[in-house]
């Protein structure tokens, strides 16, 4: 999957297995130590996703509960 490809992104018939790929990979654990940094977890939040594109922050926070 060649992600810096202009046709990849024009013609989006990838984008799914993009997603996914990112869902699957290690860098989701990174982001949901970074953002979970910012919260003082004395609460429970819910949290709005405005805007979300594919979901892929939807998707790893409400796995955390939020």
């Amino acid at each position: 999957m060649n992600v810096h490809n202009k046709d990849y992104w024009e013609k989006g018939e990838a984008y799914n297995d993009y997603v996914i790929h990112e869902l699957e990979d290690n860098r989701k654990q990174a982001w949901k130590e970074r953002i979970k940094s910012h919260f003082d977890n004395k609460d429970p939040m819910k949290i709005l996703d405005v805007g979300c594109g594919p979901g892929f922050f939807s998707c790893i926070l409400s796995e955390e509960g939020y």
